[in-house]
């Protein structure tokens, strides 16, 4: 055992001196080899690693494999991750196959006010709360660092706070207990503090409320705004499981509703945002980009090694005459350009560490490298041994097949032809190169489309405000102290800005209104110079303005979709 552990030391060392010896030799061949493998695997990485994080959302769920989110679809509006409020807890009650569900909702308010000692303290910062149900913490992972996940959100008034708005709000005080009025008149108090949530996860609240407190609307016909996420039971098919629930809004509606109601896994919950498609397009295009950079880099690494090949020629063929097989020196080939890749990967390492920072701040994400996660480790190695199998297979079949009796009588002259393996690898390099450039020049077009392009409103001097209810009362005062002073053109008070719907619903009737049709409708609420301050063109009629015709508190402005939809002259 002694001598063979002594034999394997002696080829490792052996190995690494003659590995050593030629990169020191290549000169500026080894510098560009690694230079451009190092390039290309930090891009290709920066990529993968972006694609690898969009691919984690909310995998880390201990229950991920029950999981599901339920979604709604019928003719007229195709498919809506919103769902009847009564949905959920039927699914519970009525069906064996659902162990517990949650629904789900948030938005953006202003900060709320604290009550201590009768003395309320508020900002002009914002804060997103969310709205759900008891079982939201028994089928998701967010851990409570305070308070009791199994009560948290039991009572009507109970509320949970993530670690950082515990700290924006309270410092170092401790908020168990404290009464928070969010709203400005809903007196919450404190039940629990909950861990920051994870990057990777498609809930995005700094405070958690219980649905309970807003009574939803339990009838069959109306939407809600909420998500409903369901647990299927350990063994239950969620093929069989979707096939039952299908038609139950049908069934609970005999027959005016045709909504069909579908299963999501969780697993495609943020890259299916639309259920049928939607991120995923993006994730493979990127996908595809990084390995065409990578495969770039990889056959630049071909043809440099090929370019050498009047340099291994000698040492292969007396190699070949005292005793070494072909299969040894493509093995010793494939070696060095595994660890030519390992060099190139650890500079690739750090540039992408180096270069993570401007990324998230470019992309608005989270990226990070995960080096305690051996899920990680196992990633870089297969990546790094997979790059140098593809980068080095070619040179190493290549470099073992020279015959010893061409090259040591002088007359080996490496491939010939008009159609040589290293012409093609060249034509593909550039072609991949030729792609590239092509695809970010549409990708740079499309972008300056997305900006430049006609919005349907003027929004160079627009600026959009929300008032918190304690300060609602005093918007007309604002209003003309605002238009007096100069400060604006014009003012025109909403329910919610340009970019956001105030709510929706499908109850609207109009003559000739096929019954059987369900069709959402968005909306929104103005009081006057709506238009007049949007700079939205209105094409017939005239704007909403009840200070001068009161009866415009019925009026209502249609959009060309709505009256397209309605059949509308």
């Amino acid at each position: 055992m002694g001598e063979g552990r002594g034999g394997a030391l002696f080829i490792m060392n052996s190995f690494l001196k003659i590995f050593f010896r030629n990169l020191r030799n290549g000169g500026v061949y080894s510098a560009i080899n690694i230079g451009g493998l190092t390039v290309g695997m930090a891009v290709a990485g920066l990529i993968l690693l972006w694609v690898f994080h969009h691919r984690s959302y909310d995998r880390f769920h201990e229950k991920d494999k029950y999981l599901y989110k339920v979604w709604t679809r019928n003719d007229a509006n195709g498919y809506l991750d919103k769902t009847p409020a009564v949905l959920g807890p039927t699914l519970t009650e009525n069906y064996a196959d659902f162990a517990d569900m949650t629904r789900y909702g948030q938005q953006e308010i202003p900060l709320m006010f604290i009550e201590e000692n009768s003395a309320l303290f508020g900002g002009n910062e914002f804060i997103t709360i969310g709205t759900t149900d008891p079982g939201f913490l028994r089928m998701f992972n967010f851990p409570l660092l305070r308070g009791d996940a199994s009560t948290a959100l039991n009572e009507p008034l109970s509320l949970i706070l993530t670690e950082s708005a515990a700290q924006r709000i309270f410092g170092d005080k401790d908020p168990m207990g404290k009464t928070i009025s969010v709203w400005g008149n809903v007196h919450f108090t404190v039940t629990g503090v909950m861990a920051d949530l994870p990057a990777n996860t498609e809930f995005k609240f700094d405070v958690l409320v219980p649905m309970k407190r807003f009574e939803p609307d339990l009838s069959w016909i109306s939407k809600s705004n909420k998500s409903l996420y369901v647990e299927l039971r350990p063994g239950v098919d969620a093929g069989t499981a979707g096939v039952a629930i299908r038609d139950i809004v049908e069934k609970h509606t005999d027959g005016r509703d045709r909504t069909e109601t579908y299963l999501q896994h969780v697993s495609r919950w943020h890259l299916w945002s639309n259920f049928t498609g939607g991120l995923i397009e993006t994730l493979r295009m990127f996908t595809l980009i990084a390995l065409l950079i990578l495969l770039t880099a990889c056959i630049n690494f071909m043809n440099l090694r090929t370019a050498q090949s009047a340099k291994y020629a000698k040492e292969t063929g007396i190699r070949k005459v005292i005793g070494a097989r072909r299969s040894g020196l493509t093995v010793r080939f494939l070696g060095e350009s595994i660890s030519i890749t390992v060099l190139a990967g650890a500079a690739a390492a750090i540039i992408v560490s180096l270069c993570l920072p401007y990324f998230n701040a470019l992309t608005g994400e989270q990226v990070g490298l995960n080096f305690g996660n051996p899920g990680f480790w196992a990633g870089m190695v297969s990546f790094v041994v997979l790059t140098g199998l593809l980068a080095g297979s070619y040179p190493a079949f290549y470099l073992s097949s020279f015959l010893p009796t061409k090259v040591l009588k002088g007359t080996f002259t490496g491939e010939r032809g008009f159609l040589t393996s290293r012409k093609v690898l060249v034509v593909a390099q550039f072609m991949f190169a030729v792609i590239l450039i092509g695809s970010t020049s549409v990708i740079q077009r499309q972008i300056h489309h997305a900006k430049a392009r006609d919005i349907g409103y003027d929004k160079s001097r627009l600026i959009s405000v929300q008032l918190g209810s304690q300060v609602r009362h005093t918007k007309e005062l604002l209003r003309r102290e605002l238009l007096a002073s100069g400060v604006a053109e014009s003012v025109s008070n909403n329910f919610a800005a340009m970019t956001e719907s105030q709510s929706t619903f499908s109850d609207t009737w109009w003559r000739g209104k096929n019954p059987e049709d369900d069709i959402i409708i968005e909306r929104n609420y103005a009081e006057a110079d709506w238009a007049k301050t949007t700079g939205v063109e209105i094409i017939q009629g005239r704007d909403i303005d009840i200070r001068a015709y009161p009866n415009d508190s019925t009026a209502m402005l249609l959009n060309e979709a709505a009256v397209k939809v309605m059949d509308f002259d």
